[in-house]
């Protein structure tokens, strides 16, 4: 779908939840830094060059889907090191500190300038140091009305559960609103669960149909 389809469906609404990652900005914006901070971090702790490890492990999660859970685990097979480096890759990727992030490379500025009067929120699944760095880059505290990060660690509130939904209904009485997410499998089904409209969008930095 285009920026301007999705303008032009959102209209209608006076409330919108946006998912994150690969909605409101391209989440391998993110990865790629992230991939780089734990190459070399690697590289120093096992003394092996590992050409482009980095670029494996994005090609990788392309191929294999965000949801992915062995993505490290198969990074480190293919270039046969063993599975104790899973701990500091992990933390390179909590702690990376989004350097290619940019709010210009996002649908931010068109949502900001086009739907001042909206009430935005938005919903991410994701471990909370991760979206945060994202939340803090994208400035997204100035867009949105409220962000809920749903963390990994209590899957209870993690999309497609309409935890979230609740939330933000109990507190701001949501009449009406809309979910827009790249995801039919967490977003949609979340919308589904909240009784709300879904619109299905990705932003995809490179992708010229999204300008």
């Amino acid at each position: 779908m285009l920026i301007k389809e999705l303008i032009s469906q959102l209209a209608g609404f006076d409330e919108i939840i946006f998912d994150l990652d690969n909605t409101l900005f391209d989440q391998g914006t993110f990865d790629i830094g992230a991939f780089e901070d734990i190459e070399s971090e690697l590289k120093s702790l096992s003394g092996s060059p590992l050409v482009n490890f980095a670029d494996f492990l994005a090609s990788h999660k392309k191929k294999m889907g965000n949801n992915y859970g062995y993505l490290f685990n198969d990074a480190l097979a293919q270039y046969h090191l063993p599975n104790h480096y899973i701990s500091p890759m992990l933390s390179k990727y909590y702690n990376h500190d989004g350097r290619y992030i940019k709010i210009s490379d996002s649908l931010i500025p068109k949502i900001s300038k086009l739907f001042a009067v909206k009430n935005i929120f938005i919903v991410t699944n994701g471990p909370t140091k991760v979206q945060t760095t994202k939340v803090t880059k994208l400035k997204l505290q100035a867009l949105s009305k409220e962000i809920i990060i749903c963390d990994p660690k209590k899957p209870n509130t993690l999309k497609p559960e309409d935890y979230a939904f609740k939330l933000l209904n109990k507190k701001h009485n949501l009449r009406n609103v809309v979910m827009v997410g790249d995801c039919f499998e967490t977003d949609g089904l979340f919308a589904k669960n909240s009784n709300i409209p879904f619109i299905q969008f990705t932003y995809l930095k490179n992708n010229n149909e999204n300008i």
